[in-house]
């Protein structure tokens, strides 16, 4: 296991919610910033669940959270993970990925199977294997893997390639003891209903403070309408087309500097001068 430092800050946190998420009818919730350990306390509840004959879906809206977790775990003797997807896969779990599996574990055991032969050890099914591998029918070996891994990893809308959770397989669905849900506050509520189908109770893991890679700028407009006054809007549009221009003509002009002549009111030339100041640009207000 993996939290074991008994003196270490947040140990004890870390383990209740183990003992939650482990204990929980239906669903748990981890929330936290970066860098109090969540990464490890998945870790540790994944381990665990193994270890009781459970099977884990790992699923996060970005690639890096993904690879992440599986990075820290996919090494341990008790888990046999799979990582579903083809792009954007760290170099250092690529070697869980399905095709490389099936690439590599196929040539492993037809040698092993081979040698068998010459010393005419082959059971019957084992005979057949070989038959199947030396007929390139390397598939099998995925089948194989699949049915025995305890841990699957992918992003929630690339977890759809996983060969028994695609809507094009007529294999039956699988269930899987908890889905793991890490960095929640990125991921919308339809792509958590994705992974989610597929699962019995579901671990939220995430930071609410943390953005999601995609807003809308409608939203964004909104929020701001009663934020920013018109006036200050159009003052910040103004300072940065000067400051676009500045950026520009100081690649072609050796000694151009940019001076900003400011005639407005006393608060709107205020706001201009503190804008200015901020992007280093020259100004000078009239009086």
């Amino acid at each position: 296991y993996l939290l074991t430092e008994d003196d270490r800050e947040g140990i004890e946190k870390q383990r209740e919610f183990v003992r939650i998420a482990l204990s929980t009818p239906d669903f748990a919730i981890l929330e936290g910033p970066p860098g109090s350990g969540k990464t490890y306390s998945i870790c540790e509840l994944i381990l665990q669940a193994v270890n009781r004959n459970e099977r884990v879906l790992v699923c996060a809206s970005t690639h890096v959270a993904v690879d992440n977790v599986l990075e820290k775990i996919k090494d341990h003797p008790s888990v046999i993970a799979i990582r579903i997807g083809k792009d954007h896969v760290s170099e250092k779990v690529r070697d869980c990925q399905l095709d490389k599996i099936e690439f590599y574990e196929s040539r492993k055991i037809k040698n092993r199977l081979l040698r068998k032969k010459k010393k005419n050890q082959l059971t019957p099914s084992q005979e057949y294997l070989l038959e199947c591998l030396e007929a390139g029918s390397t598939n099998i070996i995925s089948d194989i893997f699949l049915e025995a891994a305890n841990l699957i990893c992918g992003t929630t809308i690339g977890i759809l390639k996983h060969p028994e959770i695609s809507y094009k397989s007529s294999v039956t669905k699988t269930v899987y003891d908890y889905l793991i849900l890490d960095e929640a506050s990125k991921t919308t509520f339809q792509e958590f209903l994705v992974p989610a189908l597929f699962a019995k109770k579901f671990i939220i893991v995430g930071d609410y403070r943390q953005l999601s890679p995609y807003i809308d700028p409608e939203d964004i407009e909104g929020n701001l309408d009663g934020i920013i006054k018109s006036e200050y809007g159009a003052i910040c549009l103004d300072l940065f087309e000067s400051y676009f221009f500045s950026s520009k003509f100081k690649k072609r002009v050796d000694k151009w500097k940019n001076q900003l002549i400011i005639e407005e009111e006393e608060d709107l030339s205020d706001y201009y001068e503190q804008q200015a100041r901020a992007l280093n640009l020259s100004c000078i207000k009239i009086e």
